[in-house]
Order: structure tokens, then C-alpha cells, then sequence
């Protein structure tokens, strides 16, 4: 019975183990689109542009990050879609 238990025990471990390289190993991870300075436009203005972007352009704009963000850089911005701001209480 001991031996039993033992290799029920190793099987599942080996199992667990090919499992999980397998999990680990799907792809590649999705990388955010780089979004460089083109023509002339700030960051703000690419997120006021994007319509998934525009509640994050006007509440960067009413807590004064305009000017901020259209100097020189480099940022980064953690930008939630504007469905996710619906969720915050007025």
C-alpha cells in the first residue's frame, strides 16, 4: 500500500511539473504598443485621440497635467480604458 501511495504520489508530481512548463511556456507576452512622438503630438493629445482614452485626457487636463505631459520626457502612463472610470463614485 506504501509503495502504492508513493508512486500515485511521484505521477502526480511529474504531471504537476509538465503542466505547469506547459502553462509557462504558451507565447510570448503581449508587450504595450510603443507610442513615440510623431508629428508633433504630446502624449495627451495621442490619448485625447484614442476613444477608449478620452475620459483619461480630461481628467489629465482638469488636474493641470497639460502642460506636464507635453514637455519633454520620457513618461509613462498607466492609462485606463474610460469604461474603468465608471466604476469610480462621483
Amino acid at each position: 500500500m506504501t509503495r502504492k501511495i508513493l508512486f500515485v504520489g511521484i505521477v502526480a508530481a511529474l504531471l504537476l511539473s509538465m503542466l505547469t512548463t506547459a502553462l509557462a511556456s504558451t507565447g510570448t507576452p503581449s508587450v504595450p504598443e510603443e507610442v513615440s512622438r510623431q508629428d508633433g503630438k504630446t502624449i495627451l493629445d495621442i490619448i485625447k485621440e484614442r476613444r477608449t482614452l478620452r475620459v483619461l485626457g480630461t481628467a489629465l487636463e482638469a488636474a493641470g497635467l497639460s502642460e506636464t505631459l507635453s514637455g519633454e520626457g520620457p513618461f509613462t502612463v498607466f492609462a485606463p480604458i474610460s469604461a474603468a472610470f465608471q466604476a469610480v463614485p462621483d
